[in-house]
């Protein structure tokens, strides 16, 4: 079976985004009947042709505007529900993970060698990516989940 890696703040940032979709797709309506009375009240009788042709192309349409309103509602509130039951059901994973033993046992011949030389970490990728300058002029990268940068003054940016 594949694995699914879920962050519940995508979840969240796309439920707010359908959440604005859904709050411009309101307002449509309103700002429709409000040209329409613009039109009315700047252009007179030569205007009434405009705002005829708003008033039923949008009556034409409201119907499937009003689905699609309430499409981008429901999914706002099933983002936001499906991030809640990710974080939920992480916590609830966390509490009762039990580590495998080989973990927790580090002993001296298990450990990664220190570096030698110096390392700078720049974030990335919710981790560190770190660089170690040995002696001889040779750089080690990897990626680390901590940084582990060692002071280095004359070391550029």
């Amino acid at each position: 079976m594949g694995q699914l890696n879920v962050n519940p703040a995508d979840l969240l940032r796309v439920a707010a985004d359908y959440a604005e979709l859904h709050a411009r797709a309101a307002t449509i309506s309103p700002q429709a009947a409000a040209e329409v009375q613009r039109i009315s009240a700047t252009h007179g009788p030569m205007g009434y042709p405009v705002a005829v042709g708003i008033v039923t192309n949008l009556a034409r349409q409201q119907a499937a505007l009003d689905a699609k309103t309430a499409q981008f509602d429901q999914y706002s509130q099933r983002f936001t529900e499906h991030a809640a039951t990710y974080r939920n059901q992480d916590s609830e994973a966390a509490k009762t993970y039990v580590a495998p033993a080989d973990l927790l046992d580090y002993t001296e011949g298990k450990l990664p060698p220190l570096p030698v030389g110096r390392v700078i970490c720049k974030p990335m990728l919710g981790g560190f990516r770190c660089s170690e300058f040995l002696p001889g002029g040779m750089v080690y990268h990897w990626l680390s989940p901590a940084d582990l940068s060692g002071y280095w003054p004359d070391f550029p940016d």
